[in-house]
């Protein structure tokens, strides 16, 4: 009886709890990528240390999902220095994450 109880309850907690997440829906994540591929398509890139910035994101990931050279990163093992070091300089950064945001000449130089 203990056992059906505990089957019970740990298979409701984990369909409410698992519920209260959201996530974005199939389409949605194919439009967005399409979109993505099209706009980074068009866009020629000169050399290996020439980034693109856009004015638009999903997630901090989207340089590495479109293969496309981006500063915008997000790793729970990133270096803490390089976070701190951007949001010296002004762009969004956090605990392991950078997005390339508001990049000028210069900041993207330096």
């Amino acid at each position: 009886m203990i056992l059906i109880t505990v089957t019970l309850e740990m298979t409701a907690n984990a369909y409410i709890s698992l519920n209260q997440i959201s996530y974005v829906s199939q389409k949605d994540y194919a439009d967005y990528t399409v979109q993505l591929q099209k706009a980074i398509q068009t866009t020629p890139q000169k050399a290996a240390f020439q980034r693109i910035g856009k004015t638009f994101m999903r997630t901090k990931n989207d340089p590495m999902q479109a293969d496309y050279f981006g500063g915008s990163h997000f790793n729970s093992m990133l270096e803490p220095s390089y976070p701190n070091f951007m949001g010296q300089i002004g762009e969004p950064a956090g605990d392991g994450f950078v997005a390339d945001t508001n990049q000028t000449e210069f900041t993207d130089a330096f």
